[in-house]
């Protein structure tokens, strides 16, 4: 499109995922979990997504993963996608949140 001896029409590409990728977090030192759709499939990215979390004292793990029972994953490709362990610093407000 930029080249001045070769004309072309303009296009954009537009990129999305094929497969819901979801996110999960530990809710208390037992071993419930909550679990959210963060990116449907079909949507756009780059996306930037962020989730706050009201007055949370205790560590918590999060797991980024394909849905469970999607179709479209190629073969050998893991479900998981990432692991983490936040450790929340102590607050020095009674009211706080923690934002990823």
């Amino acid at each position: 499109m930029i080249l001045p001896t070769f004309h072309t029409s303009n296009f954009e590409v537009e990129e999305y995922n094929t497969v819901p990728i979801e996110i999960s977090w530990s809710l208390s030192e037992g071993q419930q979990h909550k679990s959210k759709c963060l990116f449907p499939a079909k949507s756009n990215f780059p996306t930037v997504k962020s989730m706050t979390f009201d007055n949370r004292l205790e560590p918590m793990d999060l797991a980024i993963y394909y849905s469970e029972g999607c179709t479209g994953l190629c073969p050998g490709i893991p479900q998981f996608l990432a692991r983490y362990k936040i450790d929340i610093p102590k607050p020095t407000h009674e009211k706080f949140s923690l934002k990823l």
